[in-house]
């Protein structure tokens, strides 16, 4: 009962159409008890997006002080997971500052950035970064297709690019419709290489997930 009740909270506010300012809010109220209701739900996201990303850097001989930036980091779920694979240099991004205190109670993280994730450059310099994981970020209201280009300017060339999202947002929402053809053409550009591209089970309670790895050029 309780598991059931916990997804339909999240279901009100991840659906088309969702303004980012709804969702701010929601997140803001929610900051306190967030852990606590995730828990009681079957989800692997985090540790599906820290597991990829750790697979990476070890392909990449990278040593486990490299930076890396932790997008939409919420309250903490993915640094935890970095943290428990011996990564000891994380910053969090996320648009929610009471999300982000939770997450800084957690004393996995440097640094706490509270930014938006737009059709921008990030305040974070260009190059700034050894590695990025973005773990559901692309969710409708929350980060759009069109920031993703300014998310890989903060990452160093070379480095590593985990980016995952529910499958069935692919297919059924009509910004992430958008996010495989511009994954393509970022790639066409030249801003990034493909690793590899595969889907994970029980992303989000019985929903999968899609995990993109990619290396920043």
């Amino acid at each position: 009962m309780a598991q059931t009740l916990v997804l339909e909270k999240f279901r009100k506010f991840q659906k088309s159409g969702v303004k980012h300012a709804d969702v701010l809010d929601v997140y803001k109220k929610w900051a306190s008890t967030y852990d606590k209701d995730l828990d009681l739900i079957k989800h692997d996201s985090a540790r599906a997006g820290a597991s990829a990303l750790a697979d990476e850097l070890q392909r990449l001989q990278k040593p486990k002080n490299i930076r890396i930036l932790d997008v939409a980091a919420g309250t903490g779920y993915c640094g935890i997971e970095l943290k428990q694979r011996g990564f000891t240099n994380i910053d969090a991004l996320d648009a929610c500052q009471e999300m982000l205190n939770v997450a800084g109670s957690k004393d996995v993280y440097q640094s706490l950035i509270c930014e938006d994730v737009v059709d921008k450059p990030l305040q974070i310099e260009n190059d700034t970064y050894d590695a990025l994981l973005c773990v559901e970020g692309f969710i409708d209201g929350h980060i759009k297709c069109d920031a993703l280009p300014h998310l890989l300017k903060v990452v160093k060339p070379g480095g590593a690019v985990v980016l995952t999202v529910r499958e069935e947002f692919l297919h059924i929402t009509a910004e992430y419709r958008k996010l495989d053809p511009l994954i393509v053409r970022l790639r066409e550009e030249g801003l990034w290489e493909y690793v590899i591209r595969y889907i994970t089970p029980h992303y989000f309670g019985d929903k999968d997930g899609v995990i993109y790895v990619y290396r920043r050029k």
